[in-house]
């Protein structure tokens, strides 16, 4: 399966064939691409999906991030100006929602910085102790919170997500990967901003959801109120990466991390991985895109 799927993809964008080919040459790497599309295969199955269409969404995605990149370079702006558009035009649209999705789900396997991120997601909920109640927002391709029910075995976890097809893909996926814990899922079509919960969260998990909104310092702000006093909250987000539905523009990693500090927040552990190997002064001064990931805590008073 996975020869059918890089052989489709390099011969319909050969310029994805050096990127992914280094890429796929690091220890691990091929195992890890194995695994997940074995057990993606199940989805896949009873969705009605071929490894060619997940080929053409994530090909599709990366069209559409070829092109933002384009307009940002011109105009130092992200394609969307506010999060009402990003909502009508991506978010609304089942079709585009969905296969933006899958391309950005199959692109933790084959990117270098989706891969460095989802490795430290799953190295900092290893030892989460299975107790209290867990919430997602933005669960997205659904392939973080399927790895968060694979250690997490009897509590709850509450899902939010504006988009009713984000919400129905990560449905699928668990129905077909986890089926056992959908029982304990609370899925919610809904803005964290506007979310009302008697809950208090041990973990919380938020990844490429800041970028997305017009004030994210208020998510920030609106989980540390619903975070127990000892929980911690993964959190990811990117500097300089345009893309179909980005609409706030952090400029460098410090923006992020004061805004966090801002937020009442210390950074326990954090990752950062750029689209290129080169000193953080270039990547800043030339606009490449930089993914950042953190484990947050409380700040001390």
């Amino acid at each position: 399966m996975r020869n059918q799927l890089l052989s489709y993809i390099y011969e319909r964008n050969p310029a994805q064939e050096k990127k992914i080919t280094v890429f796929l040459k690091q220890p691990q790497v091929l195992d890890e691409l194995d695994e997940f599309l074995t057990s993606y295969a199940g989805y896949m199955s009873v969705s009605g999906i071929t490894i060619y269409d997940l080929a053409d969404a994530y090909l599709g995605m990366v069209a559409e991030m070829c092109t933002a990149r384009l307009e940002f370079t011109r105009t130092g702006k992200y394609p969307m100006p506010t999060q009402d558009e990003a909502k009508k035009g991506v978010y609304d649209n089942q079709k585009v929602m969905t296969s933006f999705m899958l391309g950005l789900g199959l692109s933790q396997f084959l990117w270098s910085q989706h891969s460095s991120l989802f490795m430290f997601y799953k190295a900092s909920i290893s030892n989460l102790k299975d107790a209290g109640r867990f919430l997602e927002v933005g669960s997205g391709h659904g392939l973080f919170l399927k790895e968060l029910l694979t250690k997490i075995r009897k509590s709850d976890v509450d899902v939010i997500d504006i988009s009713a097809a984000s919400i129905k893909l990560s449905k699928e996926i668990i129905l077909a990967l986890e089926p056992s814990a959908i029982s304990r899922l609370h899925f919610l079509q809904q803005d964290i901003l506007t979310f009302i919960t008697a809950h208090k969260y041990s973990f919380i998990t938020i990844g490429e959801v800041l970028e997305h909104v017009e004030h994210p310092l208020d998510i920030l702000l609106s989980l540390r109120n619903i975070l127990t006093e000892n929980g911690r909250i993964y959190v990811s987000t990117c500097a300089n990466c345009p893309t179909l539905d980005h609409v706030f523009h952090f400029e460098t990693l410090d923006q992020i991390r004061d805004m966090i500090h801002t937020a009442g927040f210390e950074i326990e552990s954090e990752v950062v991985a750029p689209a290129e190997c080169c000193s953080m002064e270039r990547l800043i001064k030339k606009k490449i895109d930089i993914v950042f990931g953190a484990i947050l805590k409380r700040k001390l008073q």
